[in-house]
């Protein structure tokens, strides 16, 4: 009894020590150290008492220990603290042994730091050009480059912080990476305090190595750390602390163990409780290594839990606000000040942004119907982390866009169109011309007349073109852009006006409607049905891809019905391989 009773004393304080407060202390591999040098010691110990022949047998196992510690050098920090998991196909070195794969997988890049702590590993990675990437568990979370993590992370701070109609005081970020968020947010004069959420405990210590690109975030008067979990801390914190005005949520990616809470509609209700009124949550997620079915059910989940919701695409990374009151009412006036102010204006200005209408090209639309057959994550049925595992593993890719050219709800996604960014802000410039602005900052375009070669803009570019034509901010350049601006011209008008004589005139204007349609080109589609009847009496192969378009008019309208009825005339066999796929997606 007193023998189990020792040894289950001796486990409990093993665990404790060895696998929890030494990692405080010491690195991991300096743990097992220590613990060859404790058995060593109980080896001697227990040799002393036992017979002569058991205590050589103690003795030249002893041996053998201390021998292996002064043999096995420490293991290489790069190996331990950057994972090849990403790595998903055969390098040239990848059969050529460890030594000659890791010299080449780490070329030019160096190990500044390396920790362990209870919860995490992580590694502080350099670069020749000066760059630093921060890595949990081998896998990287954060780099300070300036193209894709750079941008993401401060963005993370200003769209928010930029969209509230108010002025925050209080933050909270669940997540330190390369501290750039939170270095964003300690510039914005008017937030007092910002609490940090964190729960690998040694980023703290190794924080202070990304202070010369974070603007000394480690070093805010303003910063206040938890080393905690965020799911926890927000609840057990919610009856007793101040509401935020803002929560800031960068995690890792869903496939990483516990992050799924994160995403999940319960977690969701918790900030909800723990914002002001008027507060706004943003909340990262990616396009890269998930399908668009899994992207669909974290978008799905986010909608249910915020009523309004504004979306901005960077690279491959989305910044998602979810607020509880409008987005949109009047906040031109809050975007244009706070944008203005000395501190914000050139952190903006380091990202390219040198208008507010350059931040705007960044924001994408998709109705929240398209989402819905996607279902959502919860606590209950928690299934997003397999499922971005799943993905991971087969290389899957994603895009916002499988959403918002979703052919069925194109009416709702045309409402939100109408209230973008972009929308707004060209509505609220009264000077000069507003159009021929936006292109200017979200085209990188300057000039008089439509350039030749404006189809090899991107669409969104192509419908800012049109529209600006014809609002004669702009001039054509081609007798062919002229005839077809001229034919959206006649359907304003009364629907008295004749329409077009034969069906080639009429396919060419409803295609060009289709294919330019936006917010700032206004479409008379009940005129256009009028100009356009030539193409809906005939019933000819020849005009069934002119219906279809004219179809989906009809759902951008709303008419869903008298869309169905044109669709029903339509022969698929007489349609173009490369347009059955909109046929199919406006009959389901």
């Amino acid at each position: 009894g007193k023998l189990y009773a020792v040894n289950t004393i001796g486990c409990i304080l093993g665990a404790l020590l060895g696998g929890y407060l030494f990692l405080y202390l010491i690195d991991f591999f300096a743990v097992i150290t220590l613990l060859t040098v404790i058995a060593i010691i109980v080896l001697a110990l227990i040799g002393w008492y036992l017979e002569p022949d058991r205590r050589l047998k103690c003795l030249c196992s002893g041996l053998a220990c201390g021998s292996a510690l002064l043999l096995i050098k420490a293991w290489p920090a790069e190996r331990m603290g950057v994972g090849t998991f990403r790595v998903t196909s055969p390098l040239a070195t990848s059969f050529s042994g460890p030594s000659a794969f890791y010299k080449s997988f780490v070329t030019a890049q160096e190990i500044l730091a390396y920790k362990d702590d209870p919860n995490t590993t992580v590694a502080v990675r350099g670069s020749l050009n000066g760059h630093k990437s921060i890595y949990i568990n081998g896998k990287s979370d954060g780099s300070t480059a300036g193209g894709g993590d750079r941008m993401t992370t401060k963005m993370l701070a200003h769209l928010p912080l930029l969209l509230q109609k108010a002025e925050p005081q209080r933050v909270a970020i669940i997540g330190f990476g390369t501290g750039i968020t939170t270095g964003t947010v300690a510039l914005y004069p008017s937030v007092q305090r910002v609490d940090l959420i964190e729960i690998a405990q040694v980023l703290k210590k190794l924080g202070p190595l990304f202070d010369n690109v974070n603007g000394a975030a480690t070093k805010s008067e303003k910063l206040v750390w938890h080393s905690e979990d965020a799911f926890r801390f927000l609840t057990r914190n919610a009856a007793r602390e101040p509401k935020y005005d803002t929560i800031i949520s960068e995690p890792s990616n869903p496939w990483v163990t516990g992050v799924e809470r994160l995403y999940a509609e319960d977690f969701y209700a918790i900030v909800r409780q723990r914002l002001e009124p008027s507060g706004i949550y943003a909340q990262w997620f990616h396009t890269y290594s998930i399908s668009p079915a899994t992207l669909g059910l974290v978008l799905n989940t986010f909608h249910r839990a915020w009523p309004q919701v504004r979306m901005f695409l960077f690279n491959h990374d989305l910044v998602l606000l979810g607020s509880q009151y409008p987005l949109d009412e009047n906040i031109i006036p809050w975007l244009r000040s706070k944008s203005s102010v000395s501190p914000i204006k050139q952190d903006l200005l380091t990202l390219g942004i040198t208008q507010i209408e350059s931040l705007a090209n960044y924001e994408v639309v998709a109705a929240r119907a398209s989402f819905n057959d996607a279902g959502i994550q919860t606590l209950e049925y928690p299934k997003l982390s397999y499922l971005a595992g799943y993905d991971f593993f087969l290389g899957s890719t994603s895009s916002i866009s499988s959403f918002s050219q979703d052919l069925r709800w194109q009416d709702e996604t045309w409402q939100l169109e109408r209230k973008s960014l972009l929308r707004l802000l060209a509505e609220s410039r009264s000077e000069g011309k507003p159009l021929k602005q936006m292109l200017q900052y979200s085209c990188n375009f300057s000039g008089d007349k439509i350039p030749e070669n404006w189809k090899n803009y991107t669409l969104p570019c192509q419908r800012l073109f049109i529209a600006a034509i014809f609002l004669g901010e702009l001039a054509e350049t081609s007798p062919e852009l002229s005839a077809n601006i001229n034919m959206i011209r006649n359907t304003q008008h009364n629907s008295s006006t004749a329409p077009p004589a034969d069906l080639k005139q009429a396919a060419e204007l409803v295609k060009f409607a289709v294919t330019y349609r936006s917010a700032w080109l206004p479409l008379n589609i009940a005129n256009i049905l009028i100009h356009t009847q030539s193409c809906i009496d005939n019933t000819q192969a020849a005009a069934a891809e002119c219906r279809l378009n004219i179809a989906q008019l009809l759902v951008i309208q709303g008419n869903n019905a008298q869309a169905q009825k044109i669709l029903r005339s339509i022969e698929v066999s007489a349609l173009p391989n490369q347009v059955r796929k909109t046929y199919l997606e406006l009959k389901g």
